[in-house]
């Protein structure tokens, strides 16, 4: 791989980085009727979509709201896998050696999922919530893994 191709990954996955964590802040930054209301908002327009499926799947009906807080854990999993993925590309492009990359990805993604809901409670009508780090946790832990898997075996 040339030194231009290279220069170009590194840049992109630094600069991937900073947008994803530059959200993660926004939307921790949200109120709780901010937070709520776009969570709402993409709840109600697909829980046509979702309802019968889903009724059918669990078999019984399943409420609006229960697809709602359905949504706000998956976002939870959803927005910290992505971060991780990104974090360990990043760091992994940057570094000569893979293992501590990896180390040192996993240990920034850890921190920020961790932060994340801890900064929640300073946050008017937001609440740190111990299931929720869990699953921030958890979709950290799954995207550094598979990042880690699809990644480039000879970084930098």
């Amino acid at each position: 791989m040339n030194s231009r191709t290279i220069l170009f990954k590194k840049v992109l996955w630094c600069s991937l980085f900073v947008l994803w964590a530059s959200l993660i802040i926004f939307f921790t930054a949200q109120n709780g009727s901010e937070s709520s209301e776009v969570s709402g908002f993409i709840a109600e327009n697909l829980w046509p979509l979702f309802k019968q499926p889903l009724s059918f799947t669990v078999g019984h009906e399943i409420s609006l709201s229960a697809f709602h807080f359905f949504i706000r854990k998956l976002a939870h999993f959803s927005i910290h896998f992505i971060f991780a993925f990104i974090a360990v590309r990043a760091v992994v492009w940057n570094f000569q050696k893979r293992r501590p990359a990896l180390i040192f990805a996993w240990l920034i993604a850890v921190f920020v999922s961790i932060l994340d809901e801890a900064a929640q409670l300073s946050v008017p009508g937001r609440y740190g919530v111990v299931a929720d780090a869990g699953i921030n946790l958890a979709g950290t832990l799954l995207g550094a893994f598979l990042s880690s898997l699809l990644g480039p075996k000879s970084p930098a």
